[in-house]
């Protein structure tokens, strides 16, 4: 998980006045384009609730090495400061890992 500050240039350049839908349709678009010469394919958008707060995300599945991947990104904000979480596994994994990574995210708490 990594946030964006308020004030801080990433975060204005991430969208600190943009809606959760527009933030996280613009994150979409930025790990296709990071993930073309990978075989990028997107997932669906879903919504969901992390550390108490209305939360956005997306599913996708890349190749690397040979190795089939599958990931999701979530976007929350609190206090003004937007958290981007990333969960990523090998895609022969995912619905093994499905459990952990839900246990994850929902012990996600902010002080």
């Amino acid at each position: 998980m990594y946030w964006h500050n308020p004030g801080t240039v990433a975060n204005t350049l991430f969208g600190d006045m943009a809606d959760l839908a527009s933030l996280i349709k613009r994150a979409e678009s930025h790990t296709k384009k990071a993930h073309k010469k990978l075989g990028h394919a997107f997932g669906s958008f879903f919504e969901t609730i992390i550390a108490g707060q209305e939360s956005r995300g997306f599913t996708y599945a890349y190749t690397v090495s040979g190795i089939p991947q599958a990931g999701q990104s979530i976007i929350f904000r609190e206090s003004g400061i937007t958290y981007t979480v990333q969960c990523l596994t090998q895609r022969d994994l995912a619905e093994a890992n499905r459990s952990i990574i839900e246990a994850v995210l929902a012990s996600i708490r902010l002080a």
